[in-house]
């Protein structure tokens, strides 16, 4: 019944065109020590024809929010909401339309009260379904996962743990290079035993910083934007995006990326933290694999294990003081009459 009665009030909200009859969603959210990971996606058969690559193009922007929002709502607040909604990716993959969701733990409050939301409405889903909710209670590493359809009325949802893992395991290392806005990070992926093939690597951007596509295609090994990046917006009103990049095997795996730090708007310190890229995401080439990565490069790439996790690296970004903004007003009004009436001395001196 849920099912149909989301369905039935987004199809009375549509404004341009209609949503096909046929629809498939997919929330996945996934949990680690560090970071909370949701991510929405809506898909149709009739959507694999006809789309362009660039662009997020379907279905009406307002229906997709609606249909995000009234599924999300079940699993985090409206707050928490509001705060992610203006900080989300937006991506595709084959005929899925996505937008993620990512609040990591240097926002310690909001990324632990997003965390006990989520796990509290799966904890109520597994006890509905006298499912036994003894290792979901323990695990701080899970990604859950539920798919609905619009035309069978099912939905589909599975559990899994991050589990001991017999392939390579990795620790990384990173540090800026450069100074002021734009710098480089150099990372280091360093395993514990050779990978066999290829190696991808998914770098996840906060709203801190941001790549140009411009200078991503000029890079020594593949890189690929995953997101919309719009390069003019300040910190507080930019988006999360994504880089996937492309290496050979090798038991270190050194990169460098060009990185331009977002300034910030006017505040009331001189200085705002901005945080350096998080985490960086490995995976492998293997038999099965992560179908969002498989969609950009050929082959099959299961995420590796992370052995040791380092702190976020930071950056402090000089920022307006909102204390001298009447000061500020003040001689820039004074400068402007001064040279106003300076200009008009001059006309008339001209014209006797």
């Amino acid at each position: 019944m849920f099912i149909l009665a989301l369905f039935s009030f987004v199809s009375s909200q549509i404004i341009i065109g209609q949503l096909p009859p046929s629809i498939n969603e997919q929330l996945t959210i996934k949990v680690d020590t560090k970071s909370i990971r949701i991510s929405y996606c809506l898909s149709s058969d009739q959507y694999k024809n006809g789309l362009k690559k660039n662009e997020f193009n379907y279905p009406n922007p307002k229906t997709f929010t609606q249909l995000n929002q009234k599924l999300l709502l079940q699993y985090i607040t409206n707050e928490i909401f509001n705060e992610m909604e203006s900080k989300s990716a937006l991506f595709h993959h084959e005929n899925w339309r996505c937008k993620q969701y990512t609040i990591y733990d240097y926002f310690p409050e909001l990324f632990e009260i997003s965390i006990n939301n989520a796990k509290n409405r799966i904890l109520t889903i597994l006890k509905s379904e006298k499912q036994d909710a003894g290792e979901f209670k323990q695990s701080q590493d899970w990604t859950y996962q539920l798919q609905l359809n619009s035309n069978t009325q099912q939905q589909w949802m599975q559990i899994k743990y991050k589990k001991e893992s017999s392939g390579p395991k990795y620790h990384y290392e990173r540090k800026l290079i450069g100074a002021g806005l734009h710098q480089f990070i150099e990372t280091k992926i360093i395993f514990d035993k050779q990978p066999s093939q290829n190696v991808v690597i998914v770098d996840e951007l906060d709203t801190f910083t941001y790549v140009d596509k411009d200078e991503l295609d000029k890079l020594p090994y593949e890189a690929k934007l995953m997101t919309i990046v719009d390069i003019e917006r300040p910190n507080e009103l930019s988006t999360q995006h994504i880089i996937l990049s492309q290496h050979k095997g090798a038991l270190e795996i050194t990169y460098l990326m060009p990185y331009h730090f977002r300034y910030h708007l006017a505040s009331d310190t001189h200085y705002k933290t901005s945080y350096v890229p998080n985490i960086p995401r490995v995976y492998l080439e293997s038999q099965s694999g992560d179908p969002l990565i498989k969609s950009f490069f050929n082959g099959n790439f299961e995420e590796a294990q992370i052995s040791t996790y380092k702190e976020h690296l930071t950056y402090q970004i000089p920022v307006g003081y909102l204390p001298y903004k009447n000061v500020v007003i003040m001689i820039t009004i004074g400068i402007t009459l001064g040279m106003a009436l300076h200009i008009s001395n001059l006309i008339r001196r001209d014209k006797q």
